[in-house]
């Protein structure tokens, strides 16, 4: 998959309008335990530390192998996390991985307004 630069750009000028920073984030252990952190808070039913914690370190460190991983920033506050693949050069196929905003900031995002 290739990844339009102008379409990142794109989304990045509509969020620093807004006072947001969106971050395409790299595989460094920073940016694991960023995703890990936002993650779990996204669905913590799911994503318990205490229950999941090696699965979770497995699963972050694969999304952010394979995937376009982008961080939605408020501040120095992490507040959404957009996980996408598009490496099926077969089948052409895509697919999010996960969309989630912490439940702090949910119906507090009005982009095109």
């Amino acid at each position: 998959m290739i990844a339009s630069l102008a379409s990142v750009q794109k989304y990045q000028e509509v969020f620093y309008h807004k006072g947001l920073e969106l971050e395409l984030l790299t595989k460094s252990a920073d940016d694991m335990k960023r995703t890990e952190s936002v993650i779990i808070q996204i669905d913590p039913k799911n994503f318990s530390p205490l229950r999941k914690q090696e699965l979770m370190r497995d699963y972050t460190k694969k999304i952010l192998e394979y995937g376009y991983n982008f961080m939605l920033r408020d501040g120095d506050q992490d507040i959404a996390f957009l996980s996408i693949y598009g490496n099926d050069q077969m089948t052409k196929t895509a697919f999010a991985s996960i969309i989630g905003i912490i439940p702090t900031y949910r119906g507090e995002i009005l982009l095109f307004t």
